[in-house]
């Protein structure tokens, strides 16, 4: 059957040349709806990058604009409270976004155009004892990687769903890719 909208309809037929007849009702149903896929990223940012450039609250909004992952969109609406982060940190560049020193933490606060729950933080510590926590969940650890040359290390932290982010390095680190999910 083509040509019909969504609803039931009646078909009627007659065997040609009888007197003989039928009809069937038919119920047309709409497609289902596109499956929403669990655990899928709303933003993926890479920071993997060059330059020394010390990132103030516009700066730090703009870059994250600029660092989006092409298969998700920016929900970084606005960033505040950002303190000791670097685009990249002399040698170690490449590594990502810097925050913190040895002896004071790196901030930021992220605002999102849409709640989030989960954040996954993929990056680099500087040392063992350096942690980071995102959202205001516990702060974990990323380990002595970036000294002995190890690949990233991952986390995850799931909090309260929020529109407002922040993201607190205990001393230093890198943020090689940063996502957010609903």
């Amino acid at each position: 059957v083509t040509g019909v909208k969504v609803g039931t309809t009646k078909i009627f037929a007659t065997a040609e040349g009888t007197e003989i007849k039928g009809e069937y009702s038919i119920t047309v149903t709409a497609a289902p709806s596109e499956p929403v896929t669990p655990n899928k990223a709303l933003a993926k940012y890479s920071f993997a990058s060059s330059g020394t450039e010390t990132l103030d609250d516009a700066s730090l909004t703009a870059l994250f604009a600029t660092k989006v992952d092409a298969t998700t969109e920016n929900i970084v609406t606005e960033v505040t409270d950002s303190a000791k982060v670097w685009q990249g940190y002399a040698k170690f560049e490449a590594l990502g976004l810097k925050l913190g020193t040895g002896s004071v933490q790196g901030k930021f606060t992220a605002k999102t155009s849409k709640a989030i729950s989960k954040a996954v933080i993929t990056g680099y510590g500087w040392a063992a004892t350096d942690t980071v926590s995102i959202g205001g969940a516990d702060a974990q650890a990323f380990g002595n990687v970036y000294k002995t040359a190890k690949e990233a290390v991952t986390l995850t932290f799931t909090f309260e769903s929020t529109q407002t982010i922040p993201v607190v390095f205990t001393n230093r680190g890198f943020i090689t890719t940063l996502e957010f999910f609903a």
